[in-house]
């Protein structure tokens, strides 16, 4: 049986991008202003390098953002001072420029990358753009939304209006975002899919420096110190560097089949900040189940049949016992009278099918129910002190 240890990676150079490559166990760094890294932090190899295209170069090479497409083949490095991108094919090191669409309110994650192209925001997540050969082309709202409803839904529903997203798994078809309630509320981070309408998150925290995400797990920077939180069970603290040495990035690594998941810090010396660590801690099992009960689930669906079918999924991914909280949110009409009963039921249902106990853990289930931000009822249908 392989045993995986953590280990250190030494880098010198002005690192500050860290990026899973998508299908990959590598991860993305920048190569100074130069281009991108891709590296193995199992063993610390450098797996190859692909360089910025000449316009790019020229004005600095400084990311502001790193799309990445769903295969880990194509990646876009956005300069959006200068308005110009270097759309990159990683395993060839070859780059081309692109003209990058204005952004507002600064710097946009929210994109999708797959097979039927890359679709982005401006900032404010008003106007959308396609990329079409070398540049970017308005693209009306009413088409995404025909085109990618589950996206859109996603983003909207989880960002707007005082959120934003961390990072984009375009794989796994989830994103991690910062979560307000609003404008003065503190910062939830949160994993959404939109595959299943599946989303979870971390306790309310007024504010956090970077985040990443497994399926089943969070992790994310505050004040330097990497906290981990799992499905069902409070956040704990993960990872504190040595002193003299600060957390500049936190990304995850998926089981591969040979190699167990991952989490990759990248960490930077505070006095010679060439002075650069890249950090593979091998996750080989869970935490100490010791607070069942503790976790909370969102389930977001338009109507009865998909809020039921979210309630299946949840129940079958979860592990019932481990949840404090269920937040059922109805984007659809308003379930009344039947309808609600029904929910109710599909509850007891889901939770109850794999274990009799499985209710034990679960305090509240609480029914956000109607259309726009400011149209909802909200219903409980359990409530235990």
């Amino acid at each position: 049986m392989t045993t995986w240890i953590e280990r250190q990676t030494p880098l010198r150079g002005d690192i500050y991008t860290l990026h899973r490559r998508p299908g990959h166990t590598h991860v993305i760094l920048n190569d100074a202003y130069r281009g991108l890294r891709l590296m193995d932090p199992w063993d610390g190899s450098t797996k190859g390098l692909a360089p910025f295209s000449e316009r790019f170069r020229l004005g600095g090479g400084a990311i502001g953002l790193l799309y990445l497409r769903a295969d880990g083949e194509r990646a876009l490095a956005a300069d959006f001072e200068n308005e110009c991108g270097a759309l990159m094919d990683l395993s060839a090191g070859t780059a081309t420029d692109v003209t990058m669409p204005p952004v507002e309110g600064g710097r946009s994650r929210r994109y999708v990358w797959d097979e039927r192209g890359l679709v982005c925001t401006d900032g404010r997540g008003e106007r959308f753009f396609s990329l079409e050969g070398d540049a970017f082309t308005k693209t009306p709202s009413l088409m995404v939304r025909k085109a990618r409803p589950d996206w859109r839904r996603a983003i909207h529903q989880h960002t707007f209006p005082h959120g934003s997203v961390a990072r984009v798994y375009n794989k796994e078809r989830a994103v991690v975002t910062f979560h307000r309630a609003d404008a003065r509320a503190g910062v939830r981070v949160m994993r959404a899919s939109w595959q299943d309408s599946m989303a979870w998150g971390s306790p309310e925290q007024r504010s956090v420096d970077d985040a990443a995400a497994l399926p089943e797990d969070l992790f994310y920077v505050i004040k330097n110190v990497v906290w981990r939180h799992t499905f069902g069970h409070q956040p704990v603290v993960f990872h504190r560097p040595e002193q003299g040495w600060e957390v500049r990035g936190v990304e995850t690594l998926e089981a591969d089949g040979q190699r167990p998941a991952a989490v990759v810090t990248l960490l930077q010396h505070r006095v010679d900040m060439l002075d650069v660590r890249l950090q593979l801690t091998p996750l080989e099992g869970r935490p100490d189940p010791a607070s069942v009960g503790q976790g909370s689930v969102d389930i977001v669906g338009q109507g009865l049949s998909s809020l039921m079918d979210g309630l299946r999924r949840a129940a079958q991914q979860a592990g019932p016992a481990r949840i404090a909280a269920i937040f059922v949110r109805n984007t659809a009409h308003r379930l009344f009278g039947a309808e609600r009963a029904a929910l109710e039921g599909a509850l007891q249902a889901a939770w109850g099918q794999a274990d009799p106990q499985a209710l034990a853990g679960l305090r509240a289930v609480r029914l956000f129910n109607g259309r726009g931000a400011h149209d909802f009822d909200t219903a409980t249908f359990i409530e235990r002190p």
